[in-house]
């Protein structure tokens, strides 16, 4: 029977195959292809890279509570960017916390959320409410959306 050797070879295989589990399972990204054939996974979302994108605010990916991981990219509302001179918003620092957008609570809207209230048209305003990491008090800020939202 020549079948034989090819179910043995089978057999060792599946032997050799961990079973799924969550500690080796991988998240898998949606794939587009192109009108020619051509396919790629595309990255999976990412809140920092949103909010980075829309406001330029790093927040980690994890939350509530959703921790600033980079506020360098922030505008203020006359254009100057956090860490020029003329910067006239208290400086967002790593560690700090993002409480509310726009008045809304961001424990209460989560990742999804935040990133619906952040995206609006580019050079508009947008009001932020954070914890000082340092000192815990509050501080509002006031920044220019830098881009407009992705098409859906």
């Amino acid at each position: 029977d020549t079948s034989m050797p090819s179910r043995t070879l089978d057999m060792h295989r599946e032997a050799q195959t961990p079973p799924a589990s969550p500690a080796n399972s991988v998240e898998m990204s949606p794939v587009t292809c192109e009108s020619a054939g051509t396919c790629a996974a595309q990255p999976a979302w990412s809140l920092s890279e949103e909010t980075l994108h829309l406001i330029g605010l790093k927040l980690a990916e994890k939350g509530p509570p959703y921790v600033v991981e980079d506020g360098s990219a922030l505008v203020d509302v006359f254009g100057a960017v956090q860490g020029q001179p003329q910067y006239s918003n208290q400086f967002v620092e790593q560690g700090d916390t993002l409480l509310f957008v726009d008045g809304h609570d961001v424990s209460v809207l989560g990742a999804k959320g935040i990133v619906h209230r952040l995206n609006g048209q580019a050079k508009s305003q947008t009001h932020l409410v954070f914890s000082s990491r340092k000192s815990s008090s509050l501080y509002r800020i006031t920044v220019l959306r830098l881009a407009l939202p992705p098409l859906l």
